[in-house]
C-alpha cells in the first residue's frame, strides 16, 4: 500500500538526516528526555533535533507505544515543539 511506501521512505529520510555524519544532538536538552531516554532514541536511530520535529501523529504514537510507560512524555513534554525550536537553532526554556 502507498501509505507504507511513504512510512518507508519517511524513515529512510530520518536515518539518512541522522547520518548525515555530524555529531548527534544532544537530545537531553529537551525537557522530559534524559540520559536513558536519549540513549534509548540514540539506539533507535534518533539522533537529531529534526528528526523529532519532523514526527507527526502516527510516529508519536509509535514511539510512544515502544517507550511503554514513559511514552507519554512525549506530547506532555512537547517534545515536537521543543525539538523544532532547537533544530532551527533556537532556545527553549528548559535547555
Amino acid at each position: 500500500p502507498a501509505h507504507v511506501a511513504a512510512e518507508v521512505e519517511n524513515e529512510t529520510r530520518l536515518l539518512a538526516l541522522g547520518k548525515a555524519g555530524a555529531a548527534p544532538d544532544d537530545l537531553k536538552r529537551i525537557k522530559g528526555i534524559g540520559p536513558k531516554l536519549s540513549e534509548w532514541l540514540h539506539e533507535n536511530g534518533v539522533t537529531r533535533y529534526a528528526q523529532i520535529a519532523e514526527w507527526d501523529r502516527a510516529a508519536i504514537a509509535d514511539y510512544a507505544e515502544r517507550l511503554g510507560r514513559m511514552g507519554g512524555r512525549i506530547e506532555a513534554d512537547d517534545w515536537v515543539g521543543q525539538a523544532k525550536l532547537l533544530a532551527a537553532g533556537g532556545e527553549i526554556e528548559f535547555s
